[in-house]
């Protein structure tokens, strides 16, 4: 699905099903979440642009903040378990981000985000 040129080797029935033209019918598809990933990239410049603190985790979350010279700003988060895991947001207002990724909700009274498993938080800071 990738290219016209025949394979050198013979493709295993097993790997048929990732061919781009069956993923682009599967809502779910690994190839569809690549390419939102990707614009959601594009569409937040301070993930291009912007420099980063210290990575850091938190038992099995990883975290850090991306920062741009525009005063942008973007927390994430990585649960990078199969247990679901709990982070706080740094102090200050942030809004959730990352919705078509499915990243998860950012409460607003308590500054506590539960992940998933494999989740995401994505969060942008509320400009004053």
């Amino acid at each position: 699905g990738f290219s016209e040129v025949k394979p050198w080797l013979p493709v295993s029935i097993r790997h048929l099903h990732n061919t781009v033209a069956d993923q682009e019918e599967d809502p779910g598809a690994m190839l569809l979440h690549y390419r939102r990933a990707i614009a959601f990239r594009h569409a937040n410049p301070v993930l291009m642009k912007g420099g980063h603190d210290a990575v850091r985790h938190d038992g099995d979350v990883v975290y850090f903040t991306r920062s741009d010279a525009e005063g942008d700003e973007m927390f994430c988060a990585f649960n990078v378990s199969d247990s679901p895991g709990v982070i706080a947001l740094p102090e200050g207002a942030w809004q959730q981000a990352g919705e078509e990724l499915g990243a998860a909700e950012i409460p607003a009274e308590t500054g506590q985000v539960r992940l998933g498993p494999w989740q995401v938080c994505l969060a942008r800071r509320v400009k004053n």
